[in-house]
């Protein structure tokens, strides 16, 4: 492991970040059908009103600091300045634990407040309590991963999310089961233990890692540090902490705050459409629960892009290199459309056999608005992109004023359309997709004058978007006739569920190898483009397999 501190390159970072932000996904979403089992509709209503106020006061307080040291400790190490980048990480420390403590009290002193006022559901406060020590748990985490990003070695940072769902998910299902006996508080409650044991468990490795595995080296690089420059003293570095983390933190409650919103806000808004407030109910949860689990798949790789990308612009910048800062920015806007609009495409496409895979029901709602919504997903991926741009070249503020005044729009557009009847529970995503247009365009007229060479963020998405349209098409068509075929020969001995699954499966693995081969043939990806990827080294081998594919990427 004393290796594994050293720096990654940034396509490595990203391939080591996409890799565990996909089997962090796949484990988040495991457990979703054995909750949904054990807590039932009305429980699961408890237990997304419970984590929206826990993920709003967790942005407050946790969410946004790590890109703020990351970019702070990346720059002191391109100057050689380990001694600086130790003070960030103490400093940045006892800030993240004082948030950490104020949020948790709020939460704990405030549960029966936003339980029983806000939310209108009592049987939530038990686990809004016991969710509040959470937050001074992952201020540990928080602290330590923006160092280790800062540091561009994302494998500490890599296993610890993992680690961290894997408890989470396991510890979640354990004891929603074990305290469901005692009524539905008790299970919405429990759900909240595997979350807690899951950040002490990212905490405590993440801890082992910079404590013991890494102490030799963090010593041997302070002892012949040479640093010539001036040093930076306490209070400089709280004020360049808060420089950076405090748009960041603001970007993050902007983010959000329209979910905290959409809950006290969407279900009235469908009544005064004209809905029963049951089936009011009903949209909602489609739309907080399937909806919004396979929208955070789609972008899943966002967010290890934007967390490997800071500080690889703010080390290029550091030592004034405008040639690997441009090809460091075109990099990582590439990188990120060769995975993620495929996965948007994919998704919209497969939308009912993938809800009917995660979900273990046929007839479980939201294949429209999954096909509807997720192409919405590459107008959040470009803005989190540009987010992180503004941020590494020291303009943290514009990127929150941005996102912030694009929350505004979100919020007063999901007002008016949602209480249209034709459109209903439809208004809140093209309320977002709107808000997400919006920043992209007040992002891009700040990042334009920073450079000297053209971003052209655009221009690079056509090729992705043509071959992914393409092989969307192609996995709907096999998907369709691998299930009727499936289901002719084997209909009245298998459950049509397990066919569906099956059919998808294959239907994925065809599309894959379509998508790599086309886009291989009209160039969109060259054999760097490739390995930099998530799991690209094994895409690599199995395309230098086919002749003809190997000819192109060897050309």
């Amino acid at each position: 492991m004393e290796q594994s501190i050293k720096k990654q390159s940034t396509s490595k970072s990203f391939a080591i970040l996409g890799t565990a932000s996909i089997i962090c996904k796949v484990l988040a979403i495991i457990y979703l059908p054995f909750q949904r089992n054990i807590m039932g509709d009305t429980g699961n209503a408890v237990v997304a009103n419970g984590y929206i106020i826990f993920t709003f006061l967790f942005s407050l307080s946790n969410a946004g600091l790590p890109s703020g040291i990351s970019k702070l400790v990346s720059q002191q190490t391109a100057l050689g300045n380990h001694k600086a980048s130790i003070k960030i990480l103490k400093s940045a420390y006892v800030v993240l634990l004082s948030l950490g403590i104020l949020c948790g009290l709020i939460m704990l002193l405030g549960a029966d407040w936003i339980a029983n006022v806000y939310f209108a559901q009592p049987e939530a406060k038990l686990m809004i309590m016991w969710l509040s020590p959470t937050l001074i748990l992952t201020s540990v985490s928080c602290a330590l991963r923006g160092y280790f990003q800062g540091r561009q070695n994302m494998k500490a940072v890599a296993i610890s999310q993992v680690f961290e769902q894997l408890l989470n998910t396991v510890f979640t299902v354990v004891f929603a089961w074990l305290l469901i006996s005692k009524g539905v508080a008790y299970g919405a409650a429990g759900t909240t233990i595997g979350t807690s044991i899951g950040a002490l468990g990212a905490a405590a490795f993440l801890s082992l890692v910079f404590f013991y595995l890494t102490k030799k080296q963090r010593r041997h690089e302070i002892r012949h540090q040479k640093y010539g420059g001036q040093e930076m003293t306490t209070k400089e570095v709280y004020k360049q902490i808060l420089y950076y983390s405090l748009p960041a933190i603001l970007s993050t409650i902007a983010t959000s705050a329209p979910s905290l919103i959409d809950a006290n806000l969407c279900i009235r808004r469908l009544m005064e459409a004209g809905f029963s407030k049951k089936d009011a109910s009903s949209l909602y949860g489609t739309y907080s629960y399937q909806f919004q689990r396979l929208f955070t798949l789609a972008i899943a790789f966002s967010t290890a892009l934007v967390t490997a990308m800071i500080p690889a612009v703010s080390s290029a910048l550091a030592v004034h290199d405008n040639k690997l800062l441009k090809h460091r920015i075109n990099e990582s806007y590439k990188a990120i459309y060769i995975v993620t609009v495929p996965s948007i495409v994919g998704i919209s496409f497969l939308a009912h056999p993938l809800i009917s895979l995660i979900w273990f029901d046929l007839n479980a709602p939201g294949t429209d608005l999954v096909a509807f919504g997720t192409w919405t997903a590459i107008l959040m991926t470009i803005q989190y992109v540009q987010t992180s741009i503004l941020i590494a070249i020291g303009k943290p503020v514009i990127a929150s004023v941005n996102q912030i005044i694009s929350m505004v729009a979100k919020v007063s557009l999901n007002y008016i359309l949602i209480a249209i009847p034709g459109i209903n529970i439809g208004g809140a995503i093209i309320a977002t997709a709107v808000s997400w247009v919006i920043a992209i365009y007040l992002n891009q007229r700040a990042i334009r004058p920073s450079f000297k060479f053209n971003i052209y963020y655009i221009r690079m998405l056509f090729k992705p978007a043509g071959v992914s349209l393409i092989m969307g098409i192609c996995c709907y068509l096999f998907y369709t006739a691998f299930s009727k075929l499936f289901f002719a020969i084997l209909g009245s001995h298998v459950p049509y569920l397990l066919i569906s699954d099956i059919a998808l499966i294959i239907s994925v693995v065809i599309g894959i190898a379509i998508y790599f081969t086309l886009m291989i043939k009209v160039k969109g990806v060259t054999k760097k483009d490739i390995l930099r990827l998530p799991m690209g080294g094994r895409i690599y081998r199995y395309a230098a397999k086919v002749p003809f594919l190997r000819s192109e990427l060897e050309a």
